[in-house]
């Protein structure tokens, strides 16, 4: 499994942490920045480059990491096959995962506690998607939806 990761200058010092958490559980990590700290920069930068990433990587997952989750969330949502969301707890990311098949993880640094982080990883990570007859003819009508408003 490859996980993409990426964040802002608000996430960086998490996204190590994360990128350390996970490569300890033997899971690769594709870092698609930043490489520094630079309090200037602008997330969709790093997301753009994760979510190519991800096109390239069918069956990846990622995380993305800002103040809020909302602009990372937002940026990743424009690319085709994208399921990005913001989750606040572990129950709540498995419930996404299960029935949404959730293939991203927004995560908002100024409104999670750090210890939280990791339990809604190993959540992310570990809640498979129910194949439930209901939630694949969402999944189907969104997969219409994005190839009538996408091109290529």
């Amino acid at each position: 499994m490859n996980i993409i990761i990426a964040a802002d200058h608000r996430g960086f010092e998490l996204k190590n942490k994360i990128i350390t958490y996970l490569n300890n559980k033997n899971i690769f990590c594709i870092d698609c920045g930043p490489s520094s700290y630079d309090p200037s920069d602008d997330y969709e930068d790093f997301v753009i480059y994760a979510m190519e990433k991800m096109q390239e990587l069918p069956g990846s997952m990622g995380i993305l990491i800002c103040k809020n989750g909302a602009g990372v969330s937002i940026s990743a949502n424009k690319f085709k096959n994208i399921r990005c969301a913001i989750s606040f707890n572990k129950d709540h990311i498995a419930s996404m995962k299960n029935d949404d098949n959730l293939n991203v993880l927004a995560i908002p640094t100024e409104f999670i506690e750090e210890k939280n982080v990791f339990e809604i990883i190993d959540s992310f990570l570990s809640t498979p998607f129910s194949n439930e007859k209901r939630h694949i003819r969402r999944l189907d009508k969104l997969t219409t939806l994005e190839n009538k408003n996408f091109k290529g």
